[in-house]
């Protein structure tokens, strides 16, 4: 694998991770201002949180909409579940979902860690074999690149001691 698929794969591999798309960037072909006048206004204090000016006071009136507490997004394949993205009140939602027990959470949890564990492994492997057969020397790396595996090194000790907590 070249360097330059490396960081192709590194780059979707962040990508995903960050599972951040602009909802606007594709409206009438990304070019003017969206189509949709009333969208970015603030709302008064008279309407309902739910619905504007004409439109439905529930949202979910003759859609097939729902809303869900979980979203999922795959990861080189792997398909994960999470309660919501990163933002205030995680832990605190997390906690209060009365769908599932405390030992069901924490056991699908340990299981997506499992699986992300298992993905990261597969590309420090990938990374080991390439530095192995193109006999890239470690201190040919940038700066920035010795700064990033010191502080994986940090981070994977005291996940360890994390999971020793849970044990």
């Amino acid at each position: 694998m070249s360097l330059k698929e490396f960081r192709k794969l590194i780059r979707k591999y962040i990508e995903e991770e960050l599972n951040e798309a602009s909802v606007t960037a594709n409206i009438d072909g990304g070019e003017g201002p969206p189509q949709t006048p009333y969208a970015f206004r603030k709302k008064k204090d008279e309407e309902e949180e739910s619905g504007f000016q004409d439109g439905h006071i529930n949202p979910g009136t003759g859609t097939t909409f729902e809303k869900v507490k979980k979203h999922e997004h795959k990861v080189y394949g792997v398909k994960t579940k999470k309660y919501k993205p990163l933002g205030e009140g995680r832990y605190h939602d997390f906690r209060n979902d009365d769908t599932k027990t405390p030992k069901q959470k924490i056991g699908m949890a340990m299981r997506e860690t499992r699986d992300s564990l298992t993905e990261l492994e597969r590309i420090v492997k990938m990374n080991v074999k390439l530095k192995n057969e193109l006999n890239v020397d470690s201190r040919s790396y940038w700066k920035n690149t010795h700064k990033a595996l010191s502080r994986i090194s940090e981070r994977l000790v005291k996940l360890a001691n994390k999971v020793g907590q849970l044990q």
